[in-house]
């Protein structure tokens, strides 16, 4: 996939603010699973004020409950 970060953000927007699922699907793709917490689709992830960081490559998309 191509894309850019303006793309993400519209598309994650889209998906996160209930504009893609219906409320109850959307729901459950956002309910943490397991230890890792991954969710239907996504990885649901607590990152509190500082997110750290290892030494590895990494390409994410992160958007908060609060839409930032």
């Amino acid at each position: 996939m191509i894309s850019t970060t303006q793309d993400l953000h519209t598309f994650f927007s889209a998906l996160l603010g209930g504009e893609l699922l219906p409320p109850p699907l959307l729901a459950e793709m956002r309910k943490p699973y397991g230890k890792l917490g991954y969710g239907l689709g996504l990885f649901v992830q607590d990152l509190g004020t500082d997110s750290g960081g290892t030494a590895s490559t990494t390409t994410a998309a992160h958007r908060g409950a609060t839409g930032r």
